[in-house]
């Protein structure tokens, strides 16, 4: 139906050269797509003993056999890396447009290793591909990168790193299309360690099909199954934050960093509460999505006035029950900040209620918290750590190894507390009343 995926770009920052390749025919058909044929490529190029922030560690970004037509729900990207926070394996994807980006320019697959000199960027327009000295743009936020980037080369599509992934830490984000985050175990911090800054992409082709009337009928008929499905039509309306309320009532949302399972608050953070009051408005589909998850909040006026993308439900779950904070816009600007800074919001507040539970405990003394509040729900603490995070300031340096480094480094137990498993933190459900994520966390090769 859709022709076989075909050509990848290997980019080798140490040697600044530019090679591209035909994906071998017996990859495709045993492997079939990115996220697939990505772990093979690491595999077979990065060892155990290989430390995931040196040169020798792969990135790899890939789009699906897919991506690019009409079939919906398809425009991911994935990208795969030895992770810097477990030491293991990291698949993480995203959606937003740089995977048909990608296709359009004629490429499946980036695959980059290396370390270069300096502050540099990847420029791929078509076949046209270049690694650009941008030392102009370290330092920069997700937003500032993207703003500086499209003023100088026009309506590319940018995956970036923040400030979060120059200071490598562990559980950094690569931020696509601004708002979208390939999270999970630090694929932000191995594109800081090889002093890449960003990716932009624009392509002027097509993905071709061998059979386009059938494509068209079949895609036309699945978009029209999912637009009557009731999830669709919440998420359309009210994003991944609808599900709050119904993870509350069944006693499944994480409080106080897994004390508790129930959070009384939850009413001024639910999906349909932003909605309601203005605070979320919706924001557009990914490639090839009928289904338009995706939101934009703003907060209009006040201390914490701001926009962003988002926030997801894991995100809302991270900042507001995990940390106890009971302020809507708060937990807004906890949202923005992790998304521009380019840190995983589940990591970043489980690192910090790790760190309020430490210090309510005794394992974390005042030589480690300085002037900082370390009670349950204090808001100003909680967005001056990630912003510590991010910068590897006082106790955020400590934060941004994660809660198993973290937990290993001030000892006291701490261990008993930080919520993670093979080094990464647990994402937003209480496994004790869903069983089948505690499962699905066990066997996971990446982690929780």
């Amino acid at each position: 139906m859709v022709r076989a995926m075909g050509k990848m770009l290997e980019i080798d920052l140490t040697k600044e050269k530019i090679a591209e390749k035909r994906l071998e025919k017996d990859l495709v058909s045993k492997f079939i797509g990115s996220r697939g044929i990505n772990a093979k490529i690491l595999f077979d190029n990065v060892s155990p003993e290989t430390d995931p922030l040196t040169p020798e560690n792969y990135l790899i970004l890939g789009a699906g056999t897919f991506v690019g037509t009409m079939i919906p729900t398809t425009g991911q990207l994935t990208i795969t890396s030895k992770s810097p926070e477990t030491g293991l394996y990291l698949k993480t994807n995203t959606g937003g447009h740089f995977a048909a980006g990608l296709r359009f320019a004629g490429y499946n697959i980036i695959v980059i290793h290396g370390k270069s000199k300096s502050p540099v960027s990847i420029i791929m327009e078509d076949n046209d591909v270049k690694i650009k000295k941008t030392p102009e743009l370290w330092g920069k936020t997700i937003r500032e990168t993207n703003n500086i980037l499209k003023k100088d080369l026009g309506d590319f599509e940018i995956a970036a790193i923040g400030p979060a992934g120059e200071n490598l830490v562990k559980y950094a984000n690569i931020m696509v299309s601004v708002y979208h985050a390939a999270g999970r175990g630090g694929a932000g911090a191995v594109m800081g360690s090889k002093n890449l800054k960003a990716i932009a992409v624009r392509g002027s082709g097509e993905v071709e099909v061998d059979d386009p009337e059938t494509v068209k009928r079949i895609s036309l008929e699945a978009i029209e199954k999912i637009k009557d499905k009731v999830k669709a039509k919440v998420y359309l309306d009210y994003g991944t934050a609808a599900t709050l309320t119904y993870t509350n009532e069944s006693w499944s949302l994480p409080t106080k960093n897994f004390i508790e399972a129930h959070f009384g608050k939850c009413d001024i953070l639910d999906g349909h509460y932003l909605v309601e009051k203005g605070y979320m408005t919706k924001g557009g589909a990914c490639t090839a999505c009928p289904i338009g998850c995706h939101k934009f909040s703003s907060v209009k006026n006040g201390r914490y006035r701001g926009f962003s993308g988002g926030p997801e439900y894991e995100t809302l779950a991270a900042f507001s029950p995990g940390c106890y904070i009971e302020n809507t816009e708060a937990v807004l600007k906890a949202n923005e900040l992790c998304n521009d800074l380019g840190l995983d919001s589940i990591s970043t507040g489980g690192t910090i209620q790790w760190a309020l539970e430490s210090y309510e405990r005794g394992a974390l003394k005042e030589e480690h918290i300085k002037n900082l509040n370390m009670k349950w729900g204090n808001e100003d603490t909680v967005i001056e750590l990630i912003e510590d995070i991010a910068y590897r300031r006082d106790l955020g340096d400590l934060l941004a190894e994660g809660t198993k480094k973290a937990s290993e480094k001030i000892g006291r137990d701490s261990w008993k507390w930080a919520v993670q498993a093979r080094g990464l933190e647990q994402s937003r459900v209480d496994t004790r009343s869903a069983k089948a994520y505690a499962l699905t966390f066990a066997v996971n090769p990446r982690g929780p």
